[in-house]
C-alpha cells in the first residue's frame, strides 16, 4: 500500500510540474486569445490614446474586464506590500507576474487533479477552464470586490472570458500531456 501511495505522489508531482508549465503557456495563449477577440469583436471601448497607454497591461491581462481587476490588485499590492505608489511600468510588471503566477498555480492544481481524476482531462480540459472562469474570475473576484459586480458586465464579456479560459485550459492540457509523455 505504501508503495502505491509513493508512486501516486511521484506521478502527482510530475503532473503538477507539467501542469505549471502548461499554465505558463496557457496564460500566454489566453492573453493572445483576448487580443484576437478584441480585434474581431471590438475592444473595451476606450479611445486610441487610452488603449496605447494600457497596451502593456492588456497584453498581460488579456481582456478589458481584467484591466480593472489587475489595476485594483496592483493598488492592493501598492498599499499592503510596497507601502508606496508603484509607477505604471512597475504596475505592468506586477500585473505580468500575477498573471503568470496565477496561470502556473492553476495549471499545477489542474495537473494534480488530472492525475487523481482523469475525467478532468476530457474535452482537452475545456470544462475545467470554463468552470474556473465562472467560479474564480466571474463570481470569486466580483464577490471579493476586485472586479465590478456581476450585473455590470455584458454577456459578451462573459463569453470572452469563457473562450479565453477554454484556450487556456486546452493549452494547459496539451502541454501537460506532452510534458508527462516526456517525463
Amino acid at each position: 500500500m505504501r508503495r502505491k501511495k509513493t508512486r501516486f505522489l511521484t506521478r502527482a508531482g510530475k503532473s503538477a510540474i507539467a501542469g505549471a508549465l502548461g499554465g505558463l503557456a496557457g496564460a500566454l495563449t489566453m492573453s493572445l486569445s483576448a487580443r484576437l477577440w478584441d480585434k474581431l469583436v471590438g475592444g473595451p471601448g476606450l479611445s486610441k490614446s487610452e488603449l496605447g497607454r494600457l497596451e502593456a497591461r492588456r497584453f498581460v491581462s488579456g481582456s478589458a474586464q481584467e484591466l480593472d481587476s489587475i489595476s485594483k490588485a496592483a493598488d492592493w499590492v501598492d498599499a499592503r506590500i510596497f507601502r508606496h505608489r508603484l509607477s505604471p511600468t512597475q504596475k505592468a510588471v506586477v500585473a505580468a507576474l500575477a498573471h503568470y503566477a496565477v496561470g502556473a498555480s492553476v495549471g499545477a492544481a489542474y495537473g494534480v487533479l488530472a492525475e487523481a481524476e482523469p475525467i478532468v482531462t476530457r474535452a482537452m480540459g475545456v470544462p475545467f477552464g470554463v468552470a474556473e472562469s465562472v467560479g474564480v474570475e466571474s463570481i470569486g473576484l466580483s464577490l471579493a470586490g476586485v472586479t465590478l459586480p456581476l450585473r455590470d458586465y455584458r454577456m459578451r464579456d462573459y463569453i470572452q472570458s469563457a473562450v479565453d479560459h477554454a484556450v487556456y485550459s486546452t493549452t494547459v492540457e496539451m502541454t501537460r500531456r506532452l510534458a508527462r509523455g516526456a517525463a
